[in-house]
């Protein structure tokens, strides 16, 4: 599944969810970015005006009107960056509410042998991991093209209006950006395959640990200590994993953060040297001046977001669509009628990828109303026989 039809799905489930939040949502968004971006405008027309002051050719209302939409942008700003806050939360718990209950639905849809394989079973969890990170990768791809996007372009034609040079050093960031986010998804997604298996190897030691409903059995087996242990060994073995992946990404970041460091320089030199050639007016170098910072604070941010978050996210959503995309169990939808006996007649049964059967020529009969144990040592096919019996699972040979 390639990048952008993974987006595009993500995109699909959250419309899904709910498409009155979803347009509500990313509409307060737009609305964060446009008052970000207008009192950049307003600062321009405010400074160029009280330039203007010497030569007596000052609009005093124009003045005026640019410091009150400046003030008002600025509070509506803040307003709006409640509500969005507010917003965000409730919708956020609805699309990883709908997508979990979603993935319960299909993983309880799938054949009862898929998972009694390994590999399976960590597909499901990297699966579930993905869940809580479906909202994040729309939430990252809307902050960029609704939030960011406007102030760029603002300060874009600002930086034009100075020289036509300058804009062309933003791209030229992102470009450096783009090349390092996608190795470090490449680092991110192999760190998931890595994890998954320890992860839930953790979770069945650290039951057989603390769990009430096996710690009479392994206190009585003096088996703690030993579970212990294991869920030690994997908690360091995950560490090391993550820790590897952790130190080759933040060399890529520290690239990163250079590259902005030198673009914010040559910016900033370049403006210099525009004002001493009297290339630019007051209004524009001063609507620049304060704005820049905030333009290297957002590539800054969205480094972060890149390299940090979207990254790493986007291969958990691939887990997490990748369970979405499994086939489904046939249902069998057909009344059982009241049965007088059930009976095996040489039935055998043998676990996927095993060459060795749980189960070989099994004869009996069970009559209705009759009680029996079945009894055995670990491993002889007890649970495997019950599985037959109640058609969970189906013979692999039946040598009638």
């Amino acid at each position: 599944m390639n990048r952008n039809n993974t987006i595009l799905r993500a995109f699909g489930e959250v419309w899904n969810v709910s498409k009155s939040l979803f347009c509500w949502n990313y509409a307060l968004t737009l609305a964060q970015g446009i008052t970000n971006a207008v009192p950049i405008i307003a600062l321009q027309v405010f400074m160029d005006q009280i330039a203007a002051v010497s030569g007596n050719n000052t609009d005093w209302w124009m003045v005026i009107a640019a410091l009150l939409l400046f003030l008002s942008m600025k509070t509506i700003s803040h307003v709006i960056k409640g509500v969005t806050d507010y917003n965000y939360e409730y919708y956020d718990l609805k699309v990883s509410h709908a997508v979990t209950y979603k993935t319960n639905r299909k993983v309880s849809l799938l054949a009862p042998l898929f998972f009694e394989e390994k590999e399976n079973l960590d597909s499901v969890e990297k699966g579930y991991a993905g869940t809580r990170q479906v909202r994040r990768v729309v939430d990252t791809t809307m902050m960029i093209l609704l939030y960011y996007i406007p102030e760029v372009l603002v300060i874009a034609y600002y930086l034009y209006q100075a020289n036509p040079f300058l804009p062309f050093i933003i791209p030229i960031i992102f470009i450096a950006i783009i090349a390092v986010e996608r190795i470090q998804e490449k680092y991110y997604s192999n760190l998931e395959a890595a994890t998954a298996n320890l992860t839930r190897k953790i979770e069945v030691y650290g039951d057989y640990v603390s769990d009430l409903k096996h710690y009479k059995e392994t206190a009585m087996l003096g088996l703690q200590p030993y579970f212990s242990d294991k869920v030690q060994q994997c908690l360091q073995d995950r560490s090391r994993v993550r820790w590897e992946c952790f130190c080759k990404s933040n060399k890529l970041e520290l690239l990163e953060k250079a590259v902005t460091l030198l673009g914010h320089i040559l910016v900033l030199g370049l403006l210099f040297l525009c004002v001493l050639n009297g290339g630019t007016t007051v209004g524009v170098f001063a609507a620049l001046i304060t704005s820049i910072d905030s333009l290297f604070e957002m590539i800054d941010g969205l480094v972060g977001e890149l390299s940090s978050g979207f990254t790493e996210i986007m291969g958990k959503v691939k887990n997490y669509l990748a369970i979405q995309d499994m086939p489904r169990q046939n249902q069998n939808t057909s009344t059982v009628e009241t049965l007088e006996s059930i009976s095996f007649d040489r039935v055998s049964f043998c676990y996927p990828n095993q060459t060795t059967p749980a189960l070989h020529n099994i004869s009996l009969t069970i009559n209705k109303g009759e009680h029996i144990a079945v009894v055995g040592e670990n491993g002889a096919g007890k649970s495997t026989l019950v599985k037959l019996l109640s058609g969970i699972y189906e013979p692999t040979r039946d040598m009638l």
